[in-house]
């Protein structure tokens, strides 16, 4: 019975956190920016001025190259280092990006798996799929697909990646 409880507990304070995530989440994909997933006492400067994805984006791990070649909008500064450098992703490659946001990580992995790959960026608000699927109208990216939820049973990804969790061989 004590177990129950405690279980129960546990599941509604996942509940609430899920809750706030998404609220918090869906309104920096509402307005279109965010700069940054740590909280202002962490290790890392919060940026406070417009454009300051870039710059932070930077500092995490991501090239000049990457910043400037993914759709304008697509860059939200929310990431904690850069999963798609460390992926060895390859041509032809099916990837999930897990958390995809509004896609900078997503169009990342498409570049490096190119037209014969296919990667799924699986975000848990409707206002970040959003945001990656009219970022995706921006650019020329054929294979990048934004859902909610999780992929296709059928689906056999060679690997994930997600920000804040690094990249994964599967």
């Amino acid at each position: 019975m004590k177990q129950q409880r405690i279980m129960k507990t546990n599941e509604l304070e996942l509940d609430a956190v899920r809750k706030s995530v998404r609220e918090h989440y869906g309104k920096i994909g509402s307005r279109g920016s965010g700069y940054g997933c740590r909280p202002a006492s962490g290790s890392a400067p919060k940026p406070s001025l417009p454009g300051d994805a870039v710059t932070l984006s930077r500092a995490i791990g991501y090239s000049a190259e990457d910043v400037h070649s993914v759709p304008d909008g697509a860059n939200l500064g929310l990431g904690c280092g850069n999963p798609v450098a460390i992926a060895s992703l390859r041509p032809g490659q099916t990837v999930v990006d897990l958390g995809s946001g509004a896609g900078f990580d997503t169009f990342l992995a498409a570049k490096a798996v190119g037209p014969e790959g296919l990667v799924i960026g699986v975000d848990m608000t409707p206002e970040m799929i959003s945001k990656a699927r009219q970022n995706k109208a921006k650019g020329s990216y054929g294979n990048p697909g934004t859902q909610g939820g999780l992929p296709p049973d059928d689906l056999q990804p060679a690997g994930a990646v997600s920000r804040c969790f690094g990249a994964h061989r599967i």
